[in-house]
């Protein structure tokens, strides 16, 4: 929520409460005067007590013999002591003060909801750290009733997005099995057409029933990783070959570029092999470009392996970088493509990503779309 819109609730003391703490001190005040009169009216008996080691036999006669003004330094002392007492106990009762209102706030604001509120900072010692602390958790709460509204917002625009794009092949589906079982088709080859297509649109709907479910898999804590350290650039050749056949149709040409060429990499290869088929399928599908490219190499800042992605069509917009990894997010270009999809592929490249421990982005190096994956846990070649 922006800085803006948020309300400050002050700390500080009201009329009643300022009255409250004036009675108070009022009140240390005059249990100090009484003090002040006992230690007089006592000191005058001890003063006057018969003493016979001392000169003149009592601690009158010795103050006077050595002019000791005996009655302003006890003035000075109590004084001294009972101002500091009084201060004292007046700090302590309004920050105490202070702090109740600052929870009377916490409590408005926990009972009302209102997560845009703020208690005013009140740079008094320790209580700065206390009222710190509840501004922070508020602000906690709020981000995870942000993030909780968002979420909710996503899930409804995700199944809003799957109906759509399951309802629209299922009606296909549906027409033509019913021509064929109406027998309202011309020929066997109109025939067989009409189930070819039906067909066509059944693996559609399989495929995004697959995505959706894949995605609510892989989002779960049970969902898990058996990692094992394999030649990254075998694997990308393999990949290479499945995409062949597509690319060829397609005039998109892929090539695999490893650094070094024996390069190991300690990853769940089923998972991985999702990972980058909904790449290059990606790539495939809003890229235009006629090269992919999938890359390996070495960190030489870090012991970290880059595995990326690289088309050199049409680059993917900056304002699409934050956003293109969130639940069934769809870019400008893939939301006004006939090409059907979930908006479910790269949010499953994120989560598989993230049970390896890595990071991934899309970037745009060197006029080409990259997206990129951060993996720590580097194996070195030969050593298995």
């Amino acid at each position: 929520m922006n800085d803006d819109n948020k309300q400050i609730l002050s700390t500080q003391l009201t009329r009643s409460q300022k009255i409250d703490l004036i009675r108070y001190t009022s009140s240390v005040l005059f249990i100090v005067f009484f003090v002040y009169l006992g230690i007089i009216l006592g000191f005058d008996i001890v003063i006057n007590t018969r003493l016979d080691f001392l000169r003149g036999g009592n601690l009158f006669q010795f103050f006077q013999l050595w002019r000791i003004p005996y009655n302003q330094i006890i003035t000075m002392i109590v004084l001294g002591i009972g101002g500091l007492i009084t201060y004292r106990r007046m700090d302590r009762q309004r920050k105490m003060m202070r702090l109740g209102r600052a929870l009377e706030h916490l409590n408005y604001i926990s009972e009302n909801n209102k997560y845009n509120y703020r208690i005013e900072s009140t740079h008094i010692g320790e209580l700065t750290d206390i009222i710190d602390s509840i501004n922070q958790l508020v602000e906690s709460t709020e981000h995870s009733l942000e993030e909780e509204r968002r979420a909710e917002e996503t899930k409804d625009e995700l199944i809003a997005n799957v109906s759509h794009d399951i309802r629209t092949p299922l009606t296909s589906t549906i027409g033509y099995l019913d021509a064929v079982i109406h027998k309202q088709y011309q020929s066997e080859e109109e025939k067989d057409s009409y189930i070819g297509i039906a067909y066509e649109k059944a693996k559609m709907m399989r495929t995004l029933v697959n995505d959706l479910f894949l995605y609510i898999e892989s989002g779960q804590a049970t969902y898990s990783i058996e990692a094992q350290s394999i030649p990254i650039k075998f694997f990308f050749e393999q990949l290479a070959a499945e995409f062949e056949l597509t690319g060829d149709e397609q005039g998109v040409n892929i090539v695999v570029e490893v650094y070094p060429e024996d390069l190991f990499v300690q990853i769940d290869v089923d998972k991985m092999a999702r990972v980058f088929s909904n790449l290059i399928s990606n790539a495939l599908k809003y890229g235009f470009g006629d090269v992919i490219r999938l890359r390996a190499y070495e960190s030489s800042d870090d012991a970290s392996v880059y595995l990326e992605t690289r088309n050199n069509g049409e680059i993917l917009a900056e304002s699409e970088y934050k956003n293109i990894f969130e639940r069934s997010y769809r870019t400008e270009k893939s939301r006004t493509s006939e090409i059907p999809g979930s908006g479910l592929g790269l949010s499953i490249v994120k989560n598989i990503v993230d049970l390896h421990g890595g990071l991934v982005f899309a970037t745009v190096e060197d006029n080409e779309t990259v997206f990129r994956i951060k993996l720590k846990n580097k194996e070195e070649s030969g050593d298995e």
